[in-house]
């Protein structure tokens, strides 16, 4: 039986969880629109819900895993060859031991001239809360059910002066969008590589035009390459604030950067004329 700590850290980062949700769907809603203040105030509002959130997780860290707090010191934990490190890092059920808390790759907090040299079409590793379909000892529990906090990698598509919109990159369990409904699919695009390009018997991208458009990662830019079925919603965006852990890997190529950019903007146009796939 849990204790009382562990039952109201649950519920309290349970709470942080869904208050971002709402804050991030409130912003979605008013695209497009002259609603420049009212942005304002809901991003400053879902700002201080991801503060309370990882203060919350802090605590969880400290008080039910007995983990310390990392002190922000310079690179982080070398990966061993094989480990995965994105939504496959979800552990089979057959693991004996739960994964590291924020990802093996441990990212860190950003500093000044970080956050600077970050762009559009950026790649990188930052950890995020989602719910989980099952159930392990090491997941957050509350009410609403489980909340496993999990490392991915995001397409940093808008910077902000408070924070940045990622977003994030799914593989499917490696089948990519081969078992994805139809409307997901219409929004999709695989993020391809030296050694993933892409697969060619299943649709994608017809409701962002032109059909089955891969975006491309820079080759010389730095560490990162897709894993076996890499895709992005384009709609599957999340804020980033600056105070967060965010460790940079690569980024797409230039031509890249504006397909994606042009890809959001005609899926965002569709759904607001009330396209639905």
């Amino acid at each position: 039986m849990p204790s009382l700590t562990t039952i109201n850290l649950g519920r309290d980062i349970a709470m942080e969880v869904l208050a971002i949700e709402a804050h991030q769907n409130r912003l979605w809603a008013l695209q497009g629109e002259e609603a420049t203040a009212d942005e304002e105030t809901i991003s400053s509002e879902l700002l201080l819900c991801v503060q309370r959130f990882e203060a919350f997780l802090a605590r969880w860290d400290g008080e039910v895993l007995g983990l310390e707090e990392e002190k922000g010191e310079e690179g982080g934990e070398e990966m061993e060859e094989g480990e995965v490190k994105e939504d496959e890092m979800e552990v089979d059920k057959d693991s004996p031991s739960p994964p590291p808390p924020h990802g093996p790759e441990r990212p860190q907090r950003l500093d000044t001239a970080a956050i600077a040299a970050i762009s559009v079409g950026d790649i990188g590793w930052a950890p995020l809360p989602r719910m989980a379909a099952t159930s392990r000892d090491w997941f957050v529990p509350s009410q609403y059910g489980q909340i496993c906090i999990k490392v991915y990698p995001f397409i940093i598509v808008k910077k902000m002066d408070d924070c940045m919109i990622g977003a994030v990159i799914s593989s499917g369990n490696g089948n990519g969008l081969r078992h994805k409904q139809p409307s997901l699919r219409a929004r999709s695009t695989y993020v391809v590589g030296a050694t993933f390009r892409g697969f060619d018997n299943v649709s994608y991208g017809w409701g962002m035009g032109p059909e089955k458009m891969n975006l491309e990662v820079d080759q010389t830019a730095g560490a990162y390459e897709p894993r076996a079925g890499a895709f992005v919603d384009v709609l599957d965006t999340y804020q980033i604030p600056y105070n967060t852990r965010w460790k940079k890997e690569g980024r797409l190529t230039y031509t890249s950067r504006v397909d994606l950019l042009r890809m959001r903007h005609a899926v965002l146009e569709k759904d607001a004329l009330g396209w639905r796939g």
